[in-house]
This record gives structure tokens, C-alpha cells and sequence, in this order.
């Protein structure tokens, strides 16, 4: 079995050519390769893809997404462990394992985690050379009722069967409809505020405003790293089967993919906010967002539901505590929430750092 590795410089290179793409296998998807090629923080020779084979075949590959973070004032390079996938046919030979060992060393033991499937905090939790900064309660908050979606996850329905749950979620969704509507016309969210829109960031003004309102964060994501979020997204929208996501195992097939990038102002065209963010098939998440003061948070936060039920999302996920905490105490119509625990990893070597003091976002890791 061998790691071969790949440079942000060799894999902007990879991307002009077409076998690397076409394998049986694709150890990435072209447009996130984009990502880690123009994320800004990257350097040219740092480790991105680690793609472990046996006589030629790909039987695992993880992605390691570089980062700086500012724990204590000072800058510090760190890689964030981002896809990581194993043949199912070669789990438990420790190929995930050597994976994670390689890329390790590689980096000089700065790796960490912010985002993971179960599986993967599972590889933290049971490495004595890492331990757990922070443990973050969440939410999916269920706005509208998705019944075959819900039923699917603990048995299987036959395709034919679909239809069985449809008038059903319309009865319901109907009601619950006539709640959120009542629930926007109390709140008058927009009567003092002035919306526009974007798809990146370029004046002067929204630049300097997320400068000055992102050094209490971990990353302190500037205007560059979320404009190149924004122009190379991780996922994208799959109408029909892709040629290269079906090859890449890690890839989240979605009818829609796509980030919503906004700024407010008030009546005198003050500017109060900016907010990134992410609709996701049927999913809204709030991935980052800068305020001129905690006093404008209510305001913010109301703008962003509203968006959640003009766009028709099914779900709202968060872990970003003010904000659930927010949706909880405004009366903001909703079926069910539902709680999750998401637990973000560092090495020992960092523990006097205290980073558990600081604020993640649910963007951070991309």
C-alpha cells in the first residue's frame, strides 16, 4: 500500500488534466479542488490530498483544509481534517489509519477537526495524542414537514410508495404555513433595514467592516476567504448524475447547492451586518455573520429566518449558540427540533492554548 500526496501547487496542476479525474475512483471533485487551490490562507507547498493505493487502485484518500487561527493573538497554522474515505471493501486493514498518520506527520502534527462524521470523532476520541477543545450543541430545527424523508431514515419505502406521503405533508404544511406567515408579520423584520445582495465582496466599506468585526472569532475569516467560499463551493447543485461526483464517494448529491451572501443597512443606509449564507437541498445554514453591535443580533437573526421561509427550507441547522438560542425564545414556528452534539479536536500540544474560549463557525473547515 502506498500515500502518495498532493501540493496545493500539484493539484492546480492536476486540474487542467483529465485521467486524474476519470478514475474508477476520483479522490476529489474538480470544484473542490478549486477550493483548496484559491483558498487564501494556502500555501503553495502544503499538503492537501492524501490518496492511499494498492497496485494502482485508490482505496482511500483524505483532505486536510489549511487554516490559520489566532488562539492567542498570534497566527498559528493548522490543517483541518475535511473528507476522509475508505473502500468499503478495505475497511478495518488500517487504511484510514495510515491515512491519518501520514497526513499527521506531514503537517508536523497540526492537524485538528472542527466538522466530522461519527466515524471520525470516533478516530479522535481513541487517539491519546488528541483531545476534544470544544462540544458544541446544535440544532435542525424542522420548519416543514417531510414525511417520507423522516420515515426513510429508519426503514426502508419502496419508490412506488412516495406518493402515500404527500397529501399528508400537504395538510400539515398548509397549517404550519398560515403560522410562519402570522410569525412574519408581527415581527416587521425588514420595516427598518435595507437588504443587498452579492455574490462576493468588493467595496472598501463591507471590507473594512468584517476586518473590524472578526477578531474575537477563531479563524478571523477575512472578506478574501469568503469571497473564495462563495466562488468555489464545496458542493453543487446535481439535477442528474455528475461524471465525477459519481466517482467520489465523499460527494452530498443535492437538487440545490448554493450560498446566499448579504448585507444590511439601516434607513440612512448605515451599514449593520454582513451574512454568508448556505442553502443546501432543503437545508438553511448560517455560516457566518458580522454585526456592528450585540443590539442589531435580534434584528440579524430575524432577517436570516425570514430567508428560511421565503426560500421554503425544510430545515435550519445551527450551532452557533446565540442564534439557537434566538430561534427558541422568539416564538419562531417550528414541528420539532431536534438536539446534536458536534465536538471539534485539536493535539495536546495546543491544550494551553484554551481554544475552547473561542468561537467557531458552522463554516470554518469549508
Amino acid at each position: 500500500m502506498d500515500i502518495e500526496i498532493y501540493t496545493v501547487r500539484e493539484l492546480d496542476a492536476l486540474l487542467r488534466e483529465k485521467a486524474f479525474w476519470f478514475q474508477n475512483v476520483a479522490p476529489i471533485t474538480r470544484h473542490r479542488a478549486q477550493l483548496l487551490v484559491a483558498n487564501p490562507r494556502a500555501q503553495h507547498d502544503d499538503a492537501v490530498l492524501f490518496v492511499a493505493k494498492d497496485k494502482g487502485e485508490i482505496i482511500g484518500y483524505r483532505i486536510v483544509y489549511p487554516d490559520t487561527v489566532y488562539p492567542a493573538g498570534e497566527p498559528l497554522r493548522i490543517g483541518w481534517g475535511s473528507a476522509f474515505w475508505v473502500s468499503e471493501q478495505r475497511r478495518g486493514e488500517g487504511v484510514g489509519r495510515l491515512l491519518f498518520q501520514k497526513s499527521l506527520e506531514v503537517w508536523g502534527g497540526s492537524i485538528g477537526s472542527l466538522i466530522q462524521s461519527r466515524d471520525a470523532a470516533r478516530v479522535y476520541e481513541g487517539n491519546k495524542s488528541f483531545y476534544c477543545f470544544q462540544e458544541t450543541v446544535g440544532y435542525q430545527f424542522v420548519v416543514r414537514l417531510n414525511t417520507l424523508y423522516w420515515v426513510r431514515k429508519r426503514v426502508r419505502i419502496p419508490s412506488g410508495l412516495d406518493w402515500v406521503f404527500a397529501p399528508l405533508d400537504f395538510v400539515f404544511n398548509g397549517v404550519s404555513g398560515l403560522r410562519r406567515r402570522l410569525w412574519a408579520v408581527r415581527r416587521k423584520s425588514l420595516e427598518n433595514f435595507r437588504l443587498e445582495y452579492c455574490r462576493e465582496i468588493v467595496d472598501s466599506e463591507a471590507v473594512e467592516f468584517v476586518q473590524n468585526h472578526n477578531q474575537h472569532s477563531l479563524s478571523r475569516k477575512t472578506v478574501a476567504d469568503l469571497n473564495a467560499i462563495v466562488r468555489y463551493p464545496t458542493s453543487l447543485a446535481t439535477p442528474f448524475t455528475d461524471v465525477i461526483t459519481s466517482r467520489y464517494y465523499f460527494a452530498i448529491k443535492s437538487h440545490r447547492f448554493d450560498y446566499l451572501y448579504f448585507k444590511i443597512y439601516d434607513l440612512k443606509l448605515n451599514l449593520i451586518a454582513v451574512v454568508l449564507l448556505n442553502l443546501d437541498g432543503d437545508t438553511l445554514k448560517l455560516l457566518y455573520y458580522f454585526c456592528s453591535s450585540e443590539e442589531v443580533l435580534p434584528h440579524v437573526f430575524d432577517i436570516v429566518l425570514l430567508h428560511a421561509l421565503r426560500l421554503k427550507t425544510e430545515v435550519i441547522v445551527s450551532y452557533d449558540v446565540h442564534f439557537n438560542d434566538h430561534i427558541l425564545k422568539s416564538g419562531f414556528p417550528r414541528l420539532f427540533a431536534r438536539q446534536q452534539i458536534r465536538k471539534s479536536f485539536l493535539p495536546l500540544k495546543f491544550r494551553d492554548l484554551n481554544f475552547q474560549r473561542l468561537k467557531t463557525y458552522d463554516g470554518d473547515g469549508a
